[in-house]
């Protein structure tokens, strides 16, 4: 009723620390798509929810975790 609209991110392994790659790689098998994300893919996601284009959308988790929830 006030404008405000509250949306939460799930990520599921993305490459945070480079001298963890190994750990992110093989958390990464755990996904559907084989891979973690990027931060960059990340950030895409969470720029969209807090752009206009999102203005519809409010009380969503938005699962960006390359299929993981889905397996």
């Amino acid at each position: 009723g006030r404008g405000v609209r509250f949306n939460t991110v799930a990520p599921g392994p993305v490459y945070t620390r480079p001298e963890a790659r190994d750990l992110f790689d093989a958390l990464a098998e755990t996904t559907a798509i084989k891979r973690a994300a990027e931060p960059e893919e990340i950030a895409e996601v969470v720029a969209f929810l807090v752009s206009p284009k999102a203005g519809y959308i409010t009380g969503a988790t938005v699962a960006v975790d390359g299929g993981r929830t889905a397996i």
